[in-house]
């Protein structure tokens, strides 16, 4: 499928990666869930809204993902410059909130870092075929490298 404003159609591999990404926020939410409510049970936290903010956070990561995954397919199937970059500004959020959870968290427990860099490394993925998905779609207006001529 050709778009009549660019060279380039709805990406495939932007689909495959959105699709994925939305299946594997579910397990990354209940686990990352799961912990923290195992954390505040067993850890002293320093500040008595550490572990409220933190959860809060996760609901926050999973909702804005939710709403970049739906945008982002609405946007590649629709050819839809404009929806694109929506979902590639609220996947640059999303990356992000997961580093937060791999690294910047008050207690980070292994199982933690092996979920999270799954989780950021899909919806990094995501990110990059967004951003090709977006320059097929906008075609040269959008993005034109330097030093090319013709």
């Amino acid at each position: 499928m050709h778009s009549a404003r660019g060279k380039g159609g709805a990406s495939f591999p932007l689909q495959i990666f959105l699709h994925l990404g939305r299946f594997f926020s579910v397990p990354w939410f209940v686990i990352t869930l799961a912990l923290l409510i195992y954390k505040g049970v067993k850890l002293p936290f320093p500040q008595d809204v550490a572990l409220p903010l933190e959860i809060v956070s996760s609901f926050l990561v999973m909702a804005i993902h939710w709403v970049a995954v739906n945008v982002g397919i609405k946007g590649n199937l629709t050819e839809s410059p404009r929806l694109l970059l929506l979902s590639i500004l609220l996947n640059a959020v999303i990356l992000f909130g997961i580093i937060y959870f791999m690294w910047l968290q008050t207690y980070v427990m292994r199982l933690d870092l092996g979920v999270s860099a799954t989780y950021l490394s899909l919806v990094g993925l995501t990110f990059v075929f967004s951003l090709v998905g977006l320059q097929n779609i906008a075609g040269d207006g959008l993005i034109r490298p330097t030093g090319f001529s013709g």
